[in-house]
Parts: structure tokens; sequence; C-alpha cells
């Protein structure tokens, strides 16, 4: 018999910038350093695109390319 008190019997997505790659989790795991993600639902870090070439960010969970950075100069 199904409780009627104020339990969630929904599941949730992942927001920008978060994938999760497991079942039966409670928290979405954060796009690793180097990518972004504007995208929700993902399932892989994969899915987590790469900053453009020539950028780069240290950011993790970036939910935007403009989080990605121009390399100074002298580098890539």
């Amino acid at each position: 018999m199904p409780s009627s008190g104020s339990f969630n019997q929904s599941c949730l997505p992942c927001s920008k910038g978060k994938y999760e790659d497991q079942v039966a989790r409670t928290t979405c795991k954060l796009c690793p350093e180097g990518r972004w993600s504007g995208a929700t639902k993902l399932t892989t870090d994969s899915s987590c695109t790469k900053c453009p070439a020539g950028t780069y960010s240290k950011a993790k969970g970036a939910d935007s390319v403009n989080m990605c950075i121009e390399c100074p100069g002298g580098t890539y």
C-alpha cells in the first residue's frame, strides 16, 4: 500500500554541468575540469563537452562554454 507522506517518489534529472553514470544515486557528479555542459540528464562524463581548442577551464561542473577561458600567450 503506497504511503501518503511527503516522500518524493520521482527521480530528478541531473542539472547543467553534471552527470550520473550509475543508478539509484541521490546526487549527480560534476563535469570534470576542461569540460562543460549546458544540457541536463547526462549519463557519462564524456557527454560533457570539451572546451574548444585554445581554451581551458579549471572549474568542475561548468555549465556554459563561457566558463572556458582563452589560453595565455605561449600556451595551448
